[in-house]
């Protein structure tokens, strides 16, 4: 996993809306591919709410740490959701191509 800077980090450096991960891996415990809301619910804390469900629910009787959590390459929404929800500051991206075999992590 990769640590992404937080929205306006990454819009600072470069406005095409990508994003720069550092080199080192940090490890993580659970990888978060997608999560959609429709565009008429969407602002509403849906996506929150799915993603805390998500860390109580992952391991019974274990709730997981924002910090634990990682996200696909994200779209600029979803860059905006990852960087709010673990508190600004960074995030953890995972590569989907690095999920092949024994050098996954």
């Amino acid at each position: 996993m990769r640590k992404a800077p937080s929205v306006p980090e990454a819009l600072n450096e470069n406005l095409n809306g990508a994003i720069f991960c550092e080199e080192e891996a940090v490890p993580a415990v659970c990888g978060i591919r997608a999560i959609w809301v429709t565009q008429a619910n969407r602002r509403k804390h849906i996506a929150t709410q799915l993603l805390d469900a998500l860390r109580k629910s992952f391991c019974m009787g274990f709730v997981l740490e924002h910090s634990q959590l990682a996200f696909s390459q994200p779209t600029s929404a979803g860059k905006a959701l990852a960087s709010n929800y673990i508190g600004g500051g960074y995030f953890l991206v995972y590569k989907t191509n690095n999920l092949k075999g024994s050098d996954s992590i």
